[in-house]
């Protein structure tokens, strides 16, 4: 009696499997020819009734009808079967492919080993075979594969994904440029922020550039000045350590070009020293410098000179020989001026550099040379504007023992501390005027006695 009663039970379980294996099948394939109804024109029909299965793959015959006649005008071939994987070269999302573009996606294989490839496609449920009929059903017309519902619906998920993550990526990059502060009030702070915003309004893509300007921004924020190299550390969207100070450099001429449209052409409006191009600095001193590539020796400075930001970046260490000063000055006008009227002899004790606009992070690198070789005086003068603060203020932090500022003070220049100049600064800023180095070049005689420069 157990026996009988255990035999009855595996017996319906065999069975209730049998047909749940059997309704399974029939729901695939209900999907599957509601999926297919995407592919099929207006006047065509599926019967699910004449679909048949053949060597394992289940071919579905499209037919047209019409009043007196009725023909084979398409006919899909397919497998219910589902991969383990999606292969590469079916990640990538199409519409439909023949044998020439399974071909170019599959350059190395031989003819043999193509056609294996596209069988194996179709037999792991990947890809359906299309073939398409003459007129009236008769013969062939063409044949091509299109997705299946399963790599469709891989796709669909693929994409939902890709949305999700970059309105993620948006809501991300939004919080974090709104809740930057500009410490350092760097005039084209707003400018960049508000024009990234504009960017990436309605949740568009978080793009490369739009990553670049966002490091720029929050660079600006956390420091007073920062360089190219420094950039890349604050992406956000790349999440490589390795080489993170190189992450913009194959786009470096572009990004920066349109960073300039955004700040007027001003870098250092933001704390950025340095813009993309050559440039070199042109300065007038008695010096030896040791370069990684050699040593050159500039004996009496009678002429002024010019050195590349590149080879700045080589000076191993520098010799002052008998400089006791160094001068910077905004205008090469004014160095070239000074140079032509002062005998060499009279300004062996003073190194001038001329830094026009900018002081770009080469020449910061060249001043904290001369500091380490014991030059113990640096005498600044700038364009009298709200850029001048964070020219000077980096100046300020190299350390050199003396440092004074060139200003207007009652209509004539004087030389003051960095406290008394940042001051003085700080009021002009708030006025929204600027006063330019030029207007005080008439009288070079007195510029020269102000500087010390002329002194034996």
């Amino acid at each position: 009696m157990d026996f009988l009663l255990l035999k009855t039970a595996f017996m319906f379980r065999h069975m209730m499997c049998i047909v749940l294996a059997i309704g399974e099948k029939k729901v695939g394939l209900f999907m599957q020819l509601e999926y297919l109804k995407n592919y099929i024109k207006k006047e065509e029909i599926i019967e699910d009734v004449e679909v048949y299965e053949k060597d394992n793959l289940i071919h579905i015959p499209v037919k047209i009808k019409k009043l007196t006649k009725i023909y084979l005008s398409k006919e899909f071939i397919l497998s219910n079967r589902k991969p383990d994987r999606i292969p590469i070269t079916l990640q990538k999302q199409f519409r439909r492919r023949d044998e020439s573009d399974f071909r170019r996606m599959n350059d190395t294989l031989s003819g043999i080993q193509l056609q294996q490839t596209i069988i194996g496609y179709l037999e792991a449920g990947l890809v359906y075979k299309v073939i398409e009929y003459r007129k009236n059903g008769m013969g062939i017309k063409k044949e091509y594969y299109i997705p299946s519902k399963l790599l469709q619906d891989y796709w669909d998920e693929k994409y939902e994904r890709h949305v999700q993550s970059n309105k993620n990526a948006n809501n991300e990059y939004r919080e974090k440029i709104i809740e930057l502060k500009n410490k350092y009030e760097h005039p084209y702070f707003e400018p960049l922020r508000n024009s990234i915003l504009d960017e990436i309004s309605g949740g568009r893509k978080i793009s490369r550039r739009t990553d670049f300007l966002t490091s720029v921004l929050i660079a600006s924020s956390q420091s007073a000045y920062f360089d190219w190299k420094e950039i890349g550390l604050y992406s956000m969207g790349n999440t490589e350590k390795k080489l993170r100070t190189k992450v913009y450099d194959n786009q470096k001429t572009e990004f920066l070009r349109e960073l300039q449209k955004i700040v007027g052409g001003d870098s250092e409006g933001i704390g950025m020293t340095t813009v993309s191009g050559e440039y070199y600095v042109v300065f007038c001193a008695r010096c030896k410098i040791n370069f990684s590539f050699g040593t050159f020796d500039y004996k009496e400075a009678e002429y002024r000179s010019n050195i590349t930001d590149e080879e700045i970046f080589d000076i191993v260490d520098l010799e002052k020989k008998d400089t006791t000063r160094l001068c910077m000055f905004e205008n090469r006008a004014m160095l070239r001026k000074i140079t032509k009227h002062t005998p060499a002899a009279e300004r062996r004790n003073t190194a001038m550099i001329s830094f026009d606009g900018q002081v770009r992070s080469s020449q910061y690198f060249l001043c904290r040379k001369w500091r380490e070789a014991g030059v113990q005086e640096l005498v600044v003068w700038t364009d009298f504007d709200e850029y001048a603060l964070s020219m000077i203020r980096k100046l300020y932090s190299i350390g050199f023992e003396e440092f004074r500022i060139v200003i207007p003070l009652n209509d004539e220049l004087a030389l003051v501390d960095f406290e008394e100049a940042e001051r003085y600064l700080l009021e002009l800023k708030g006025t929204g005027r600027v006063i330019e180095q030029e207007v005080y070049l008439e009288d070079l005689s007195k510029i020269i006695g102000l500087l010390k420069i002329g002194v034996k």
